[in-house]
């Protein structure tokens, strides 16, 4: 919100009263050339909505917002964006190729976090030694997200991830992945951006990603959840373990089903799928 903000602020040349309709939509089309999301631009349209409404024309009563909303941004909508290919969906023979593109063992352990939790990358560089532990289940760490606290169990990870933090200090209050300048700050959240981009071009350039897919720390996330929706999770259990409230149906919109489930579906339901073999040998990167 204050990042909202500080956006619209640094943007806006007029006294609140002297701002119409024209103005606003030229701060939406401002929004636009800055690139992003149809839902980003919503979320920002919706800070400054409620903060010109307070200021103009609204107060605050029993702790709820009061008074109607300012004509200039009363019928500002955003258009969601059309269609585009998704991204790329992370399998466990893409996944070894992406940690072996990774430079250092923390990032390894990064993106194989990501793509054993599906956690967000902002809960991931935020970790710290006393958010993680083992209990009779397993290795696990404990999130604290947009909304509270919960335990992912970690398995896919645990071969980059047990001798990585076994290297690390005592401190509890040290950082998991730590900056430049030492584990009591972590990196920044956008590095693992530039990390992901530097796998995609190495992997576009030896063919195993095509020239036009996409793949961010993001889309791990995505990947999770597509994976537990086929194993047959339920919506409330993805909830849990995602890190999104009770009655949310984030679930509907991560994850999408593809064309290959619905196949593989059909081959189960007839009894066509061929069991899959696990291999006994598994080659140490």
């Amino acid at each position: 919100y204050r990042g909202s903000l500080r956006l619209f602020e640094s943007w806006r040349t007029k006294p609140y009263g002297e701002l119409n309709q024209s103005d606003m939509a030229e701060y939406l089309n401002f929004l636009i050339s800055k690139g992003g999301t149809s839902s980003s631009r919503q979320l920002r349209i919706h800070v400054v909505k409620g903060y010109l409404r307070w200021v103009l024309s609204g107060n605050v009563m029993n702790g709820k917002l009061r008074g109607p909303v300012p004509e200039c941004v009363a019928y500002l909508e955003v258009k969601k964006d059309k269609n585009t290919k998704p991204q790329v969906h992370v399998t466990q023979e893409l996944m070894q190729e992406i940690l072996s593109e990774c430079k250092t063992l923390k990032r390894q352990v990064f993106f194989s976090l990501l793509y054993d939790t599906g956690a967000r990358k902002g809960e991931l560089v935020t970790l710290k030694l006393k958010d993680i532990g083992r209990d009779d289940y397993g290795n696990y760490i404990e999130l604290n997200g947009k909304t509270g606290y919960r335990k992912n169990y970690l398995h896919n990870s645990l071969a980059w991830y047990l001798p990585y933090v076994n290297g690390l200090g005592t401190n509890p209050e040290h950082y998991i992945f730590p900056s430049p300048k030492g584990p009591e700050n972590h990196v920044y959240v956008k590095t693992p951006n530039a990390w992901c981009r530097q796998i995609v071009r190495k992997l576009k350039a030896r063919g195993i990603l095509g020239p036009s897919d996409k793949l961010t720390p993001h889309g791990f996330r995505h990947t999770k959840t597509r994976n537990l929706k086929n194993q047959g999770w339920s919506g409330d259990k993805l909830n849990v373990w995602m890190g999104w409230v009770d009655d949310s149906n984030m679930s509907t919109h991560y994850g999408k089903a593809r064309s290959e489930d619905v196949r593989n579906a059909f081959l189960e339901l007839t009894g066509q799928k061929k069991p899959e073999e696990n291999a006994e040998n598994l080659q140490c990167l």
